[in-house]
């Protein structure tokens, strides 16, 4: 019986901080993937603006 306490403690002992990192992974993870995905529109918008001006790049460098 006691072999068995034993062993439920080593695993209460490791799951805590698993499981508090995984909470910590996921309070990060969609925010900054939220933003990430945010920033890919706005790219795509403007990579779009400029492939329908070409003269935005064309007419100003010089």
């Amino acid at each position: 019986m006691n072999e068995k306490q034993s062993v439920i403690q080593s695993i209460k002992k490791y799951m805590v901080p698993l499981f508090r990192w995984i909470g910590l992974s996921l309070f990060m993870g969609i925010p900054v993937g939220i933003i990430v995905g945010f920033f890919k529109q706005v790219l795509s918008l403007a990579n779009q603006y400029r492939a329908d001006h070409p003269w935005l790049i064309y007419e100003h460098s010089s």
